[in-house]
């Protein structure tokens, strides 16, 4: 991601994105571009891919990076 794209999406998490979610599960990064996260983290969904299937773009922790939308328990709004 371009220093410039990553500032953009820097700035809109704090404005809330497009929703949060709160994942059941830890995950991993396998990748530059994965979002790593712990159970019961709050994370805040700020994209939704449109060429890839369940696919997101989130902000945790100062990070913005890629997760999948399964295993996620959301009382606020769901990603999947």
């Amino acid at each position: 991601m371009e220093a410039a794209e990553l500032a953009g999406w820097t700035r809109f998490a704090p404005k809330g994105g497009i929703g949060k979610c709160i994942p059941t599960t830890d995950c991993v990064a396998e990748s530059s571009d994965d979002l790593m996260f712990l159970k019961d983290d709050e994370i805040t969904v700020l994209l939704q891919i449109a060429d890839q299937e369940d696919a997101y773009l989130g902000y945790c922790e100062g990070v913005v990076g890629r997760f999948q939308g399964h295993d996620f328990s959301n009382p606020r709004s769901s990603p999947s």
